[in-house]
């Protein structure tokens, strides 16, 4: 990534004219959904709305809507450069001179950037609740279409252990509310955090704790 944190990439954004910022309360139950996909259809810039409706957190939407956008935040000019650096990193090539030496350096400096690093009292520490202050009700999570089955928390880190290994995978997907998918049951109740099962029993159809506030009439 060319940037270290979404700061700082929001801020690249609004510098260039690229992100608009919405001050006027907005509605997470529809809303949010019906403006953002007008902007991106019209490929319109990002959105930073500052007021949702029951949340105190800001959200940022349409950050990587445009091909421009989400170069930008790789650090890229075009997507051939993705494949261009993973096959100079694969050549098996011995450097010859100093400039060999120099592009070999260059290689390794360009995968101290691929492992996973420990930050203390990073950005994403500022605020951290524990205990009954955990409310994942407070997040404004989206529900987009009329007919979804509930409200999503978009883009976030979900992390999935092996309840009997030790193996573990960490990625960015979008997380509902409540699902009914019988191998992987992410579900919360008011304060309770997602829980993923391997092998559910065969009895089972979906969530034994569905949201409170997962489906909210118009």
């Amino acid at each position: 990534m060319a940037y270290d944190d979404l700061r700082s990439l929001l801020r690249a954004l609004e510098r260039e004219g690229d992100l608009k910022r919405i001050k006027a309360e907005v509605d997470p139950y529809l809303e949010v959904g019906e403006i953002v996909d007008r902007v991106n259809k019209a490929g319109g810039p990002a959105l930073l709305f500052e007021n949702v409706k029951g949340s105190a957190m800001p959200l940022a939407m349409n950050v990587f809507g445009t091909d421009r956008r989400l170069l930008k935040a790789l650090g890229l000019k075009s997507y051939g450069e993705i494949s261009d650096r993973i096959g100079g990193l694969l050549k098996p090539e011995l450097p010859h001179g100093f400039v060999g030496v120099r592009e070999a350096f260059g290689k390794l400096g360009a995968m101290t950037h691929v492992p996973p690093k420990k930050v203390k009292d990073g950005p994403v520490q500022e605020v951290v609740l524990t205990g009954d202050d955990v409310d994942l009700d407070r997040l404004p999570a989206l529900f987009t279409w009329p007919k979804d089955g509930g409200s999503f928390f978009n883009l976030g880190l979900t992390h999935t252990k092996d309840p009997r290994a030790a193996s573990a995978i960490s990625g960015c997907t979008a997380s509902s509310a409540t699902t009914s998918a019988p191998s992987a049951c992410t579900g919360r109740s008011t304060r309770t955090a997602a829980t993923t099962t391997r092998s559910p029993p065969a009895a089972a159809s979906g969530c034994p704790s569905p949201s409170p506030s997962a489906a909210r009439p118009p």
